[in-house]
């Protein structure tokens, strides 16, 4: 199935290119996971830096989904942003400027060994493809959710996997995704939560196991 993907992406970007790629940073990526139930667990395959959180299991949330690497660079990214505005940048679009070279440098690392895993138009090497098998109970909620929407647990602290869960059914995702957008607007320039722009793509798409 990656592959396929893969080969789709690619045929559709050279379709709708005015020019092709430069380099490796100019191509299309996106994170993501892909679900497959099965008679016996739910089959998870992901790239990047979306979640699957479920409340099954004794530790009442488990996490999957999420590659350790983007996690790791996600927070030297954001060390870094504060470092550039500590030095004098005036606003959060200088400092992104700034570090644009880094960006890129990261983003080239993209599907090659020693970078990170993403859905783009050249597949991943085989051992940076996580799969993993879970078994749910028919009808335990599961949280689809993009690393915007993980920036109230990774960026503004203001829950754990367990508690963003809780919350998510007790209130829906909508109210989350309000009070994300009031935490973003609060801090509009980055200064109190380094980030490297003030809002994300924020998705959430909570779905009960088959």
């Amino acid at each position: 199935l990656l592959d396929e993907v893969t080969r789709e992406l690619a045929g559709r970007f050279a379709a709708a290119v005015k020019r092709p790629p430069r380099e490796i940073h100019e191509y299309p990526s996106a994170a993501g996971v892909i679900i497959r139930k099965s008679a016996e667990a739910m089959e998870i395959l992901s790239l990047g830096d979306c979640e699957l959180i479920t409340a099954a299991g004794a530790a009442g949330a488990t996490a999957l989904g999420i590659d350790d690497r983007l996690r790791v660079r996600d927070r030297g990214t954001a060390l870094a942003m504060r470092a550039v505005r500590d030095e004098g940048a005036q606003s959060w679009k200088e400092a992104r400027k700034l570090l644009w070279p880094r960006f890129r440098t990261a983003r080239a690392n993209l599907n090659q060994p020693g970078g990170y895993p993403v859905f783009s138009i050249i597949p991943p090497p085989a051992e940076m493809v996580s799969i993993k098998v879970l078994a749910v109970p028919a009808g335990a909620p599961m949280l689809l959710a993009s690393d915007g929407f993980m920036r109230l647990v990774e960026i503004f602290e203001r829950y754990d996997r367990a508690s963003l869960m809780a919350a998510v059914l007790q209130r829906g995702d909508s109210s989350l995704h309000d009070e994300l957008r009031e935490l973003e607007a609060a801090d509009g320039e980055c200064l109190q939560y380094p980030r490297t722009k003030p809002s994300d793509d924020a998705t959430a798409l909570l779905l009960a196991a088959g």
